[in-house]
């Protein structure tokens, strides 16, 4: 994948288009000189596979419902390390990069006035060790860090987790799945603009271990079973019948058990708190 060379970044300075460090195999850059060439288009490489007389219009038209609608784009921005990447599934045509919407930003640590422009189509996350007086637009989220606000270390791997339930939720198969639309009906559920997010990890042969949240209940789930190929339907209910036992006031839980290369079992939740 394409780099270039890191260097801090001031506090209105946007990150390099670089890989992200707590990414995983699916992030793809736009910054990669194998994939776009400069000045190499795809019409130019329809035209190279033509004879002369042929050569009167592309073999194929990029448009937006068929190579843009079909994948999710997750753009991460983090002003930890000052990386910046946009992570696509793996599947994903190259040509998708033609028209670079985004779906889901994912801010890291980023200063307190920092703004995101407002777009319906685009759904923000500001991931921050500690409550900060944001000017949240409407699709904007602010998910907070349940630990301490100075333990840095604490807060970028807790960060880095979120970004990987980011990608496993939009990227990844499993037996149960949720889809996109599945995770802006539980944002439309939410009636603030505050989200929290845990993994808890547990062994294989163990109930689920919610005994280990802190802090007051769920009104909105958006969540997963995050194991290897040993998962089975009967974890994947007892984890449903959890959060719905211990969440009385819940209103709306979309729930999935992903397969991933994780050796370690874990309850990943994104989710709203009751008041």
């Amino acid at each position: 994948m394409g780099r270039v060379q890191s260097r801090p970044i001031k506090a209105w300075r946007q990150p390099k288009m670089v890989p992200s460090r707590c990414g995983t195999d699916q992030a793809l850059l736009l910054s990669q000189p194998r994939l776009r060439p400069e000045g190499f288009s795809a019409w130019q490489a329809n035209q190279r596979i033509l004879r002369p007389r042929e050569r009167t219009a592309p073999m194929f038209e990029l448009t937006d419902s068929a190579l843009v609608h079909g994948y999710i784009n997750i753009l991460i921005t983090d002003f930890v390390t000052g990386y910046k990447a946009l992570c696509v599934s793996e599947d994903a045509p190259i040509e998708r990069f033609a028209y670079p919407r985004i779906d889901i930003h994912i801010l890291v640590d980023a200063p307190r006035k920092f703004c995101v422009a407002n777009d319906a189509d685009t759904s923000v996350f500001f991931i921050d060790a500690k409550a900060k007086d944001r000017p949240l637009g409407e699709n904007q989220f602010q998910v907070i860090f349940d630990g301490a606000a100075d333990d840095q270390a604490g807060f970028y791997q807790w960060a880095c987790e979120c970004i990987d339930f980011f990608k496993v939720m939009q990227f990844n198969q499993g037996m149960v799945c949720v889809d996109y639309a599945d995770f802006l009906t539980a944002l439309a559920c939410c009636k603030g603009n505050t989200l929290r997010f845990e993994k808890l990890t547990y062994d294989h042969h163990a109930t689920p271990p919610y005994d280990k949240h802190q802090g007051p209940p769920y009104r909105v789930i958006y969540g997963c079973l995050d194991g290897g190929l040993d998962l089975s339907l009967s974890h994947y209910t007892q984890f449903s019948a959890v959060l719905e036992a211990s969440n009385p006031q819940l209103v709306m839980m979309k729930t999935a058990m992903k397969l991933t290369k994780s050796s370690v079992y874990s309850m990943m939740l994104l989710g709203e708190a009751v008041d």
